[in-house]
């Protein structure tokens, strides 16, 4: 490494340690989330202070256990951090800081990792896109989540390990950085159910493209990389809870989409229900009272309806699809979600937010949040950037993942705003991501297409 990469790979940990380990310590305060990676420890924290504040301490309770059922990739993080935190806790409490840390290095890996690959470029350009990467992806709006123990951290950890991951190895083929690139996909699909999807165009993307980064016998790496990915994303899809995808569908119907229906009757109906389940109309999936509750009621609910129907439903009323998914870009927009990132002892009032450090998210917050079509068209706007900058300027081994890149956007934004109407900030996370890396590839892709992806 040169003094560059070394200032940056410095800097990078001196941001971090800032924002998530010297006082006061922010985090993400619990939506309930938690407890599916936690909970089989006996591991949790006071119930009343979920959504308002992000308690830094968590302690073992047998009145905390249950079996979630739910599996996923950052459970390894999570088992990472409590042997971490047994090494260095004095009260036989879990510190918060003990998942960030592991966070944060996995984040500054996945920096080192980046480091020969832009040390092709000229200083002034290659010192440029070190400022605009720091910029954009140690803004809070990412790093809260590494004091979480929400799977969307994973998420976005391995999401940008793949790419690192694949531009070494587009750079210099082989197995090293082609099975990395593999893995890194592989632990992105076993994050939660919501991204197992990212396996279909992952899997069409390999079979595509594997001679790119493995030569030898490409179309065999290819197929290879791609069974195992399906194979991630049906064990993922398979080992969630059958009720865990009711609660999201509910709230999209009753919350997302009759409140502002001009015809409720005949939206239930399309939907596949009827004129009954008009008064749980502006109800959510988690609201006391809901025929959830109920396990015949829910049976029925089941029958009747389903994701399949509601898709169906979306193409059928193009009004309503507008309506719903602008609302959901425009929450989006807001970047963080509305949930505490202080600890009570902080003396903070409840649902209080750190702006330690927000240059990037303030500035999209101010021109996209409530504005879902403005959102819309910087997207769009981002997307095309990026591609037709892959096309005309750089290598044209660079257009196939910009495209992969942007049809996983479209999937997060998809799934995350039209499959439930609760915490859409929150489940547009990956969305947002994928854009700035879209843009932040963009940018480097322009500054000096004769070195990018070759």
């Amino acid at each position: 490494m040169d003094r560059i990469d070394k200032a940056v790979l410095a800097l990078a940990a001196a941001l971090l340690i800032y924002e998530l380990f010297t006082p006061p310590v922010v985090g993400m305060a619990n939506n309930g989330d938690f407890g599916k990676m936690i909970a089989r420890f006996n591991l949790g924290a006071p119930f009343e202070n979920e959504f308002k504040y992000a308690t830094t301490k968590y302690n073992f309770d047998s009145k905390y256990h249950y079996e979630s059922g739910i599996y996923s990739s950052e459970l390894i993080l999570v088992y990472a951090a409590l042997g971490l935190n047994r090494l260095i806790a004095r009260d036989g409490l879990v510190d918060i800081r003990a998942i960030g840390a592991i966070h944060s290095a996995l984040f500054l890996f996945t920096l080192y990792l980046l480091t020969p690959v832009l040390r092709l470029l000229p200083n002034r350009v290659r010192a440029a896109l070190w400022g605009l990467i720091l910029l954009v992806f140690c803004d809070l709006a990412y790093t809260l989540y590494f004091n979480s123990f929400y799977m969307d951290a994973a998420a976005f950890l391995f999401l940008a390990l793949a790419v690192v991951m694949y531009v070494r190895a587009a750079r210099r083929p082989g197995s090293a950085n082609a099975l990395g690139f593999v893995a890194a996909c592989l632990l992105l699909i076993a994050t939660k159910s919501q991204h197992c999807l990212l396996a279909l165009p992952l899997a069409v993307f390999v079979i595509w493209k594997g001679g790119t980064i493995w030569p030898r016998r490409p179309l065999l790496f290819g197929w290879a990389a791609a069974a195992l990915m399906l194979c991630a994303a049906l064990l993922i899809w398979k080992s969630a809870p059958p009720e865990s995808d009711s609660p999201p569908l509910y709230t999209m119907i009753f919350t997302g989409i009759l409140p502002e229906s001009k015809d409720i009757g005949g939206d239930l109906k399309a939907l596949g229900l009827d004129d009954s389940y008009a008064r749980y109309v502006g109800t959510t999936g988690f609201t006391v009272g809901n025929l959830l509750g109920d396990e015949n009621s829910l049976r029925e609910f089941k029958r009747r309806t389903s994701f399949l129907r509601l898709g169906y439903f979306f193409l059928s009323h193009p009004p309503t699809f507008y309506r719903v998914f602008s609302f959901a870009l425009g929450q989006a927009g807001r970047q963080r979600p509305n949930l505490g990132n202080f600890d009570p002892s902080a003396g903070r009032p409840p649902y209080a937010e750190s702006r330690k450090l927000i240059l990037w998210s303030r500035l999209k917050r101010s021109l996209y949040y409530w504005k879902g079509a403005r959102y819309l068209s910087y997207s769009i706007a981002v997307m095309v950037f990026s591609s037709l900058v892959a096309a005309t300027r750089a290598s044209k081994e660079c257009v196939a993942p910009v495209c992969l890149l942007a049809v996983a956007a479209l999937m997060e934004i998809g799934i995350a705003g039209l499959g439930d109407a609760a915490e859409t900030t929150r489940h547009c996370f990956l969305f947002n991501a994928i854009l700035d890396i879209l843009l932040v590839s963009g940018a480097a892709m322009w500054s000096t297409p004769q070195a990018i992806g070759r």
